[in-house]
């Protein structure tokens, strides 16, 4: 009897796992058919190498950095050509197609045709059959755009070996050591309006967006790829600064800007001085890769702190935290944009405008998401530098960490928590896609066909066949 048991257990067992090899070789197919659909999407939408921030749902418009374009300007940034371009990188080596490394070149030759000639890069460019002109004559160190230009050339490098890729990186962190400040700090612009002291927002000392930490993160990459010592001098410069700039409590982190005299100055008219939340994560993230590249535990200094500071003030089960703080009371700051007018309680500014003082999640990620900056300080503090680094490398093949926000990072994948949560993650993908291969978006409150939301979405689906492919 016991013997006839075990026999129906063991043909119970089989039949499931027969089924689940099956299913798991059908989401697989799914999982390539949809990334291969939505690539070929994009194909068709590349206009002189590059990519939009946006498109409509009809194709007939596009959006660049911020407004309506037409069809011969191309976005820079991390969410249109350098975001989408990497996209393409990835998924030639997962999906072993040399062909996608062609359109990831042509975003590179792009790039280096409308490369300035001090080495960086506008938000947009025109792309013409008369040729590629930049957007503007000012380098832009804020919101990924030179930063993100400068790894897609890196990585094109990389995958092809061509050096024609390395040169213009090189130009392009030469372009960053140029546009530093004495102090260390860099501008959100280079090269600077010459202006008075109290001239534009540009030009101030400027954390907010990344125009600090991304060229510190830019700059230790090409330092451990060339061994250049004055790339990571200039990467300590800026870490340096960030040391010298940190506030007092009650809220010991960093203002988004700073003046030339190294006060916490206001920018736009709903930015006045204060302390700032994502200015603070992207404060942390910075010096903490500092430490990483030079075993120098200064660089940690200000960082127990300001990680207490952000755990004090974070809203809701999300762990995000409101984006500004008075430097004096401590207590949260909303402005309304229209009048400039300063509340203390988010309700009181305009409903459209709420959600835009939510900043994060800066804190432990669900599984299947990018870390976060205060997960790594917290994983630094268990492990040490050396086994940080060490796991780093294991799993990415290298030591830098992805620049850009957290949700363009790949997803860490490490546990069965996580195997499983990203499995959720792309049958959701699969099943929100559209069968022309793209996923919709919103831009300003206009629903669009977005690149940040491929560029979200495809490495989901690209980090899913990497971690399955013994499932095969």
């Amino acid at each position: 009897m016991k013997e006839k048991h075990l026999t129906i257990l063991s043909a119970i067992i089989l039949v499931f796992v027969s089924f689940n090899a099956v299913s798991a070789d059908d989401l697989r197919r799914d999982v390539e058919a949809g990334l291969r659909k939505s690539l070929d999407f994009y194909k068709q939408q590349q206009h002189g190498g590059g990519w939009a921030s946006a498109y409509s749902m009809d194709l007939k418009q596009r959006w660049g950095e911020h407004l309506k374009v037409d069809k011969n300007v191309v976005t820079v940034n991390h969410s249109a050509t350098t975001g989408v371009g990497l996209i393409f990188i990835k998924a030639a080596k997962v999906l072993n197609d040399p062909d996608l490394l062609v359109h990831a070149r042509k975003a590179g030759d792009l790039l280096i045709a409308g490369q300035l000639p001090d080495g960086g890069f506008t938000e947009e460019l025109r792309s013409t059959e008369a040729g590629v002109k930049p957007v503007g004559n000012q380098g832009v160190l804020e919101d990924h755009t030179t930063d993100r230009a400068t790894e897609l050339l890196l990585e094109l490098f990389d995958a092809t070996g061509d050096k024609k890729y390395l040169a213009a990186g090189r130009k392009a962190v030469d372009f960053l050591i140029k546009a530093q400040y004495p102090s260390g700090a860099f501008p959100q612009r280079y090269p600077i309006n010459q202006q008075s002291l109290t001239g534009p927002y540009s030009r101030l000392y400027t954390i907010n967006d990344g125009a600090t930490s991304d060229p510190i993160l830019r700059l230790i990459s090409f330092y451990r790829r060339s061994g250049e010592q004055k790339y990571l001098d200039a990467a300590k410069r800026a870490g340096d600064w960030l040391i010298s700039a940190v506030l007092p409590e009650p809220t010991p982190g960093w203002a988004e800007q700073y003046d030339l005299n190294n006060k916490p100055a206001k920018a736009r008219s709903f930015e006045p001085p204060g302390t700032g939340a994502e200015a603070t994560v992207l404060s942390i993230q910075a010096l903490i890769e500092l430490y990483l590249a030079t075993d120098d535990k200064k660089y940690l200094g200000p960082v127990p702190k300001a990680v207490k500071w952000l755990e004090s003030i974070r809203v809701g089960k999300e762990g995000k935290c409101f984006r500004l703080y008075d430097m004096k009371s401590g207590k949260a700051i909303f402005v309304d944009r229209k009048s400039g007018k300063i509340y203390h309680d988010v309700l009181e500014v305009p409903v459209p405008e709420q959600s835009r003082w939510y900043m994060g999640p800066y804190f432990k990620e669900p599984p299947a998401a990018a870390v976060s900056e205060i997960e790594i300080w917290k994983r630094l503090e268990e492990m040490g530098r050396d086994k940080l680094l060490a796991q780093r490398l294991n799993r990415t093949g290298r030591h830098d960490i992805e620049s850009g926000y957290i949700a363009f990072r790949t997803p860490e994948i490490v546990t069965e928590e996580d195997r499983e949560a990203l499995t959720r993650d792309v049958t959701r993908i699969l099943k929100a896609q559209n069968a022309a291969g793209w996923w919709q978006g919103e831009r300003y409150g206009v629903m669009t066909i977005n690149s940040k939301v491929f560029t979200f979405n495809a490495i989901r689906l690209i980090t899913w066949l990497e971690v399955n492919t013994d499932d095969c």
